[in-house]
C-alpha cells in the first residue's frame, strides 16, 4: 500500500508516525483481498490555528472504489482513530459488495 501523509499548522513527531503507522497496518489487513501496489492512502493532519482542534483526513484509492473519512476532535490520536474506523467500516461494506458479485457469477469466495 502506498501511503502519504501531510500535516499542517504543526508537525508530526514520531509518536504521531508510529499511531498512523498502527492504524494502516490494522487498515491493510482489511484490504488483503487487494494488490499492496493498487491501494493508496492519502492522510491529512491539520490542525485549526485558532483553538486546540484537529482535523484528519483520509482518502483510499481501491482499484473497484474510493474511501474518504473526515473526522474532528480536541485530541489528535482520537481523531486519527476515528478516521480510520470509518474507513475500515467502508471497507467492510466493499468487500462485502464484491463477494456479493462473485456469488452471483458462481465463483469462488476469496475471503
Amino acid at each position: 500500500m502506498h501511503v502519504n501523509l501531510s500535516t499542517k499548522h504543526f508537525n508530526k513527531s514520531k509518536e504521531i508516525e508510529d499511531f498512523f503507522e498502527e492504524r494502516v497496518d490494522k487498515l491493510a489487513q482489511h484490504l488483503s483481498r487487494f494488490q499492496d501496489e493498487a491501494v493508496s492512502l492519502h492522510g491529512n493532519l491539520d490542525r485549526n490555528p485558532h483553538k486546540e482542534e484537529f482535523y484528519v483526513s483520509l482518502n483510499v484509492r481501491l482499484p473497484s472504489a474510493t474511501l474518504y473519512s473526515k473526522e474532528t476532535a480536541a485530541d489528535l490520536f482520537i481523531a486519527i482513530n476515528s478516521a480510520f474506523n470509518a474507513i475500515i467500516r467502508q471497507a467492510e461494506k466493499v468487500k462485502t459488495k464484491i463477494r456479493q458479485k462473485d456469488r452471483k457469477r458462481g465463483g469462488k469466495q476469496l475471503f
